[in-house]
């Protein structure tokens, strides 16, 4: 194509160009998903690990004071795990444990049950999609240790999908009372 008195773009000219800024606008496009993709990860890991180091503190602080503990379980399954007690805070006939009522499988919520009647979640706002449940099959969240002097808690934080963010792992609670 020729050009009229010399200046202007020739219509080729004018696709070429179209043509790259197309390609860069899906760049840029493709650039800005993966970026959201990857703070919507870390957001989700920091929110996971925060949800594990608070539910382990709450835990930690309840069980170390408790009286007259005793941890119950069925043989077959590692989350059906109780805890009976008597708390400073909640009273006597305390109950700590993971609700999966609410959630699918063997991930939940960490309750606490005062008195067989009041019901009560720990940091309930901070779990959003998140669930507390055990790490493997074999392991239990709640244990006691070979000398029955400390509670070895172990869990883990994972997603809807089961994708496990954060690990809590053979964190010993030694008894107080």
């Amino acid at each position: 194509m020729k050009r009229v008195n010399g200046t202007g773009f020739t219509l080729v000219e004018m696709l070429f160009c179209v043509w790259i800024l197309s390609i860069l606008a899906i760049l840029v496009i493709s650039g800005f998903r993966a970026m959201k993709r990857s703070m919507d990860s870390m957001e989700e890991q920091y929110q996971a690990d925060m949800l594990a180091g608070k539910l382990l503190e709450f835990i930690t602080e309840e069980i170390r004071y408790s009286r007259y503990l005793s941890i119950e379980h069925s043989e077959d399954e590692a989350l059906s795990i109780q805890i009976s007690y008597t708390s400073d805070s909640y009273g006597r006939d305390t109950i700590l444990k993971i609700d999966t009522s609410e959630a699918d499988g063997t991930w939940g919520y960490l309750t606490i049950l005062c008195g067989g009647t009041r019901e009560y979640r720990p940091y309930e706002s901070l779990y959003g999609h998140l669930r507390m449940g055990p790490l493997d099959d074999g392991t239990p969240v709640f244990q006691k240790d070979s000398h029955e002097k400390c509670i070895v808690v172990s869990f883990g934080i994972c997603n809807e999908t089961g994708e496990v963010k954060a690990i809590v792992e053979d964190v010993h609670i030694r008894l107080l009372n």
